[in-house]
């Protein structure tokens, strides 16, 4: 599935859950912004959570039995990991890029953050799949 279609089935699946919040709780107005920020504000968790999960890993791996391999793959996900940020923010640009026009419009940053959370979740399943080797 493309990031542009995940990107749309998110922002339905958001939209409805908004609709249902507000009229489980009677809320008149939550703002015409409100879905913008909230997968604003998941797009900045999932960078956090991006974060404890690779400062964990090498933590693990720099721990486990064979220090000198260890210590070679710890280096090597730290290099990993500083290119894998400058290629986020580049595809989720070139994305939001790709299918919204005006460049940083509130509807561009949707798409860029959308992006950057479905990343930032491959991502941290990739991290679950290499910690299950230092287990």
């Amino acid at each position: 599935m493309t990031t542009f279609i995940k990107a749309g089935v998110l922002m339905l699946t958001l939209n409805a859950a908004l609709s249902n919040a507000v009229l489980a709780n009677d809320i008149t107005h939550l703002g015409h912004d409100y879905s913008r920020q909230l997968i604003e504000n998941k797009a900045k968790e999932s960078d956090t959570l991006v974060e404890e999960k690779y400062t964990s890993l090498v933590n693990l791996i720099k721990t486990r039995n064979h220090p000198e391999h260890n210590i070679e793959t710890a280096d090597r996900l730290e290099e990993d990991q500083k290119q894998w940020l400058i290629y986020i923010e580049a595809h989720c640009q070139l994305t939001a890029n790709v299918y919204i026009f005006p460049s940083y419009s509130r509807m561009w940053a949707s798409q860029f953050n959308s992006c950057k959370l479905d990343m930032n979740n491959e991502r941290i399943r990739f991290f679950k799949s290499i910690g299950h080797e230092y287990k």
